[in-house]
This record gives structure tokens, sequence and C-alpha cells, in this order.
């Protein structure tokens, strides 16, 4: 065996920026990625927490604004202040929650290739999910009422293990489309080496005797 020393495993692209292509498997090509609209994704997290920081900060601003104005102990000031900037938590924590949406949607990719569903998450480029172009059952389109307003919607993906969801996505329809095309159905599996479960109704290669989802042994 060739000799190791204690610098065989230092990478030296450590500080090289990840890409997507640098995550796929041989002769993977990608088809399409795209990430979630900015605005949308950011708005769908926050919306529901928008009332209540709106009235908690309304209520507490005019409280101070009245004490400012009307009182003259300094000393009962500079104890107020404070107290409503904690009393405010609220309105801090939904300011937080814009800038934690903000930092997490530049690190989502939704990625199509020529072999697989990918979701990448995180500055490090990862891969969270994935769902192989084979496994694919159906494909899904959802668009709330804010979602048309943003003219975005999402993607719901499944097959008979697991589901990805691709949020906020510009052509939801057409991609849900594309994919819709190439999901392999029982009629056509053989012609991709593939068999269907009788019993699950799974996609699974021909040369396994059990079905990898439920166990089911394979009926000749």
């Amino acid at each position: 065996m060739k000799k190791l020393d204690e610098q065989f495993f230092v990478n030296d692209d450590k500080n090289k920026e990840s890409s997507v292509d640098d995550l796929l498997i041989k002769g993977e090509k990608v088809l399409w990625q795209q990430s979630p609209k900015k605005r949308s994704f950011v708005m769908q997290r926050t919306i529901k927490t928008l009332p209540v920081a709106l009235i908690w900060a309304i209520i507490d601003i005019s409280i101070i604004v009245t004490l400012v104005t009307t009182m003259d102990n300094s000393a009962f000031l500079w104890f107020l202040i404070p107290f409503f900037a904690l009393h405010m938590a609220p309105v801090w924590i939904y300011i937080a929650s814009i800038v934690k949406a903000y930092a997490k949607v530049k690190d989502i990719k939704y990625v199509i290739t020529n072999k697989r569903v990918i979701v990448i998450d995180g500055k490090d480029m990862f891969i969270s999910n994935s769902i192989n172009l084979n496994n694919i059952t159906s494909c899904q389109v959802n668009q709330t009422f804010s979602d048309k307003l943003a003219r975005v919607a999402d993607i719901t993906i499944l097959s008979n293990e697991n589901s990805i969801i691709f949020n906020d996505i510009k052509d939801a329809k057409f991609i849900c489309k594309k994919l819709n095309e190439i999901i392999i159905t029982p009629s056509d599996a053989s012609f991709y080496g593939k068999t269907t479960c009788v019993y699950c109704g799974s996609v699974y290669e021909s040369s396994l005797n059990k079905c990898p989802s439920c166990g089911a042994t394979k009926k000749e």
C-alpha cells in the first residue's frame, strides 16, 4: 500500500466555494435548479406572527411616548425605557425571524438532475433530501393566496418512502408537468429494467427478489 503521511487527508480545497456540480455522482447532470423566491419565502415564514408583533409594538411605543412627554422624573424614565425594551420582546423576536429567514433562503437550492431531485441546504452545500427520478410516484402543485400574489407555488414530489417540497418556485406548474412526464408507471417499468410491486406499487430494480419498500417477494 502507498505510504500515507499526516497530510494525506488535508483538504487543499477547503477554502474553495462549493457548487452544485461538486455534489453530483458520476454521470449525473443538472437539468434545472432554482432557489425559493426570497420575498415570498420570508413572508410565508413571518406572516403569522406579524399581527401580534405589530399590535404589541404600537401599544408599547404609545405608552413610552406618553410617559416620556408627561413625566418629569428622569430617574423613573431611565427605569421605564429598559423595561419596555424587554417588554417588546415579541417585536424583537419577529424582527429576528425575518433576518433568519433571509439568511436561510440564500442557502437553499432545489435541483433536478438526469437521475434525481435534490434539496441542497446550508452554506456548506450538503444534500438534505433527495429522490431518484425512477422512484417518483407523483408531483403536485400547491398554491396559497399569498403565493398567487407573489406568482409562485410549492411543488410536492412524492415517492413511496419519501417526499420533497420545493417552496416558492416560479414556473412551478411547468416543472411539475415535466416531472410527471418522466414518472415510470407500472406499464412501462419493465422497459427500464424495473418491476412494480403488486402489493405496495413501488417501482424497483428487476434484479431484486424482494420489494425494498414492503419486503414482499417478487411474483414471477
